[in-house]
């Protein structure tokens, strides 16, 4: 498990109902029952909701939400100004490009 990021202010356009503190690099749940941990954050929470923890981001919990928007690069883009994992590397495809890379 790893330190986490700074949290960031939640943003004015987030909406409160969809803020849940949820920390993916440090839940210990994870390690031990990943799958269970998972199901639990499933029923705790909405589809979707905003974590302003590890730098502030948006967590998917229903798979076809995910490749939703994986499809759907004009609204969701892995453009580095708008994703800061993408300074990291070795960047993952096709979750973290855009097209053509993407494709």
């Amino acid at each position: 498990m790893s330190a986490p990021l700074t949290a960031r202010p939640i943003p004015d356009h987030v909406p409160p109902h969809l803020v849940y503190e949820y920390d993916l690099y440090n839940d210990p749940r994870l390690v031990h029952s990943p799958h269970t941990a998972i199901a639990k954050i499933r029923a705790e929470t909405t589809r979707f909701f905003y974590t302003p923890l590890n730098g502030g981001h948006w967590f998917v919990t229903r798979a076809h939400d995910a490749i939703d928007i994986l499809r759907q690069t004009d609204l969701f883009s892995s453009d580095p100004q708008y994703n800061w994992n993408l300074n990291r590397k070795p960047v993952t495809l096709p979750n973290q490009a855009d097209p053509p890379l993407h494709g």
